[in-house]
């Protein structure tokens, strides 16, 4: 059977390495629409502007929150609006069928409308820290998805060619930590590095703890333990800041440095902090690390130094869970 799909491969199923790690909680995610330059030209000529309701769109991009997934399939939360004058196409509860290849929608009253067809053949999977990133996806309009666009928006953008691109990612509930290079150069110059310790996996943009509690939800008032944390390496010492508990309300977080040893080893500052939803995904942002007098001493401790002390920023971070 031709390669169709078989959505995301297992998408909410992408294991972490070790047979000792927590399995990976579910966060949704986003699906990003590019649309054809040929598409984008069709809409503009004949007027239509499009917006996304629960999330965003201009006239060549549109992103809408992933509500659900499984390996043959996803759902997406909001939808997707077109307007031409007094004529509106909305497709709402857009969903993705990996085994037949098509990208469904309700219209109007009549549900699971095959708009459009979703070509998979060169689609391929990319994991960055504890996300999954699959795409692209060709997306083509189907001939009920040309006839419903006609006869609602009196415009004909055509089956031939490509109508958008689709890219799917799919995130697990994580803390993003990234590192203030003053942190690591201080780091760096008692010879010791950041490693990802436990569950924690390194991505582009910092390290990434999952959340292990409460089937992924977050807050700026409730403790959130994770099953993952640092390491603070060198040759001759090591230091772990395991199974991290972020609590913004207290403004600490917490780590496991002995078997019997927790301490709050950073300050939050929440001063900038920033929540968003998206379906049923909660995103903080604008979270500020800083050494605390605790985990200063442990550093120094370790490493038989002195240079480290308690306010040093440490980094930012940044939540994605559940709500």
């Amino acid at each position: 059977m031709p390669q169709r799909l078989l959505l995301l491969a297992a998408a909410l199923f992408v294991a972490l390495p070790s047979a000792a790690s927590a399995a990976p909680i579910d966060a949704g995610g986003r699906a990003d629409f590019a649309i054809a330059s040929r598409s984008a030209k069709t809409l503009k000529k004949g007027k239509v502007k499009m917006t996304a309701v629960g999330g965003a769109a201009s006239s060549k991009k549109a992103w809408l929150p992933v509500a659900s997934a499984t390996s043959t399939s996803a759902v997406l939360s909001g939808s997707l609006k077109l307007k031409r004058g007094k004529k509106v196409l909305k497709l709402e509860k857009l969903t993705l069928d990996g085994q037949q290849g098509l990208l469904y929608a309700k219209v109007g009253n009549a549900k699971n409308v095959p708009i459009f067809l979703v070509d998979t053949a060169r689609s391929k999977e990319q994991v960055v820290g504890v996300d999954s990133l699959y795409g692209p996806f060709r997306v083509k309009l189907s001939a009920i998805g040309a006839s419903v666009f006609a006869s609602r928006l009196g415009v004909k953008p055509g089956t031939g060619g490509s109508f958008a691109t689709l890219r799917i990612t799919l995130q697990r509930a994580a803390t993003r930590i990234t590192l203030d290079p003053a942190f690591t150069a201080a780091m760096a110059g008692i010879g010791a590095k950041v490693s990802p310790a436990s569950d924690t996996r390194e991505g582009t943009a910092g390290l990434y703890v999952p959340v292990s509690a409460d089937k992924g939800k977050v807050s700026l008032t409730a403790p959130i333990a994770h099953s993952g944390g640092l390491a603070l390496d060198a040759p001759t010492a090591l230091l772990m800041l395991d199974k991290l508990i972020v609590d913004p309300a207290a403004g600490v977080i917490s780590a496991e440095t002995a078997a019997t040893t927790r301490a709050n080893v950073f300050t939050v500052d929440k001063a900038a902090a920033k929540t968003t939803r998206r379906g049923s995904q909660l995103v903080i942002t604008g979270l500020k690390l800083a050494l605390s007098p605790d985990g200063a001493n442990a550093i120094n401790a370790t490493f038989g130094v002195t240079s480290f002390v308690a306010g040093s920023p440490v980094g930012t971070a940044t939540i994605i869970g559940t709500r």
